[in-house]
């Protein structure tokens, strides 16, 4: 709200009109911001007033009807296989030198779960099902030994974890002092954190990601494994990438990676890995022997009787 009362002043919100809105689109494209951060604005925007209406202190919604500037789809960044390894001996290397997060095994969880970074770090041995090997991401109360957290759009649910996770996890419970109930929180920070607590210089927004300067140490752990770009969250994606290519359905990975609607889903869904191009450069090549794509692509029940395509196979796609 800051910048759109920047851009048309500070008004009274009864005389905000469409035109307003029109005018805040521009404003944030002048700024130089992208298409993706104005629509964002542009959603917060159209929230607010949407609950000003829904409260009885509007009698209208002047921007219910603007629209965003469209943004264009982004290439969803994923990590090799190669390179999943690199990172993860590169994590082991770095722990080597004295740091106390397991970030090797912050890694591979992460890339066989694909859990965001808040929910990794606010994981407790108490989320840990070591006999169904499973985790359970779920909101922390502020409590004695916990601090107030909340899962991104309120979802919770249960992962599986490998039975190479789960090995790995109990050497790490084995070696990690009484006290600390957190898995990736090393026992330093965490008494540094209850420290704050209890002296009221903890908040909520800092539970978030309590690990302190997390994004410069997996930057260094990136460039160490010889990878020129990607963030934490691009394992998350790899993973969500994975589980697609492997046959599980959208709605599956939809509810295991917590998304709020099918759309965000539906970004891990196009060719992502290289067999999924290979699918269509099978597709591509039948039709040069004389069976059309749209032949290929046509639905059983407009096929020829019993007639087998060549290389239908090829575009068939697991649900």
């Amino acid at each position: 709200m800051n910048d759109f009362i920047a851009c048309v002043g500070d008004i009274d919100v009864q005389e905000v009109r469409y035109e307003h809105g029109e005018r805040f689109i521009q404003y944030c494209l002048d700024r130089k911001l992208s298409a993706g951060t104005a629509t964002k604005k542009i959603k917060h925007l159209k929230r607010v007033f949407q609950l000003a209406e829904g409260r009885g202190q509007l009698d209208r919604h002047p921007p219910r009807k603007l629209k965003p500037p469209k943004v264009g789809k982004r290439k969803v960044l994923v990590f090799t296989d190669q390179e999943c390894d690199d990172l993860c001996k590169a994590a082991r290397q770095y722990e080597e030198r004295g740091r106390p997060v397991q970030w090797e095994l912050l890694i591979r969880m992460c890339l066989a779960t694909g859990m965001r970074r808040g929910e990794l770090m606010n994981t407790t041995w108490r989320d840990i099902d070591f006999a169904n090997m499973t985790v359970e991401v779920s909101s922390k109360k502020n409590g004695a030994d916990t601090w107030e957290w909340h899962i991104k759009d309120n979802d919770h649910r249960i992962l599986p974890l490998t039975a190479d996770l789960v090995k790995l996890l109990v050497e790490h419970q084995m070696a990690q002092p009484e006290g600390n109930p957190y898995v990736f929180v090393p026992t330093g920070r965490y008494e540094l954190i209850q420290e704050l607590r209890r002296n009221g210089q903890w908040t909520v927004e800092r539970g978030r990601s309590p690990l302190s300067k997390f994004c410069h140490h997996v930057n260094k752990i990136r460039v160490r494994a010889g990878i020129e770009s990607g963030t934490f969250h691009d394992l998350r994606r790899t993973c969500l990438s994975n589980w697609v290519v492997q046959g599980l359905s959208l709605h599956e990975v939809k509810e295991l990676a917590g998304h709020a609607g099918i759309d965000t889903t539906e970004r891990f869904y196009p060719a992502i890995r290289k067999d999924v191009v290979d699918r269509a450069r099978a597709a591509s090549e039948a039709s040069r022997k004389g069976h059309s794509v749209a032949r290929l692509l046509r639905a059983p029940a407009e096929s020829d009787k019993n007639e087998e395509l060549p290389c239908a196979n090829a575009l068939s796609v697991k649900p």
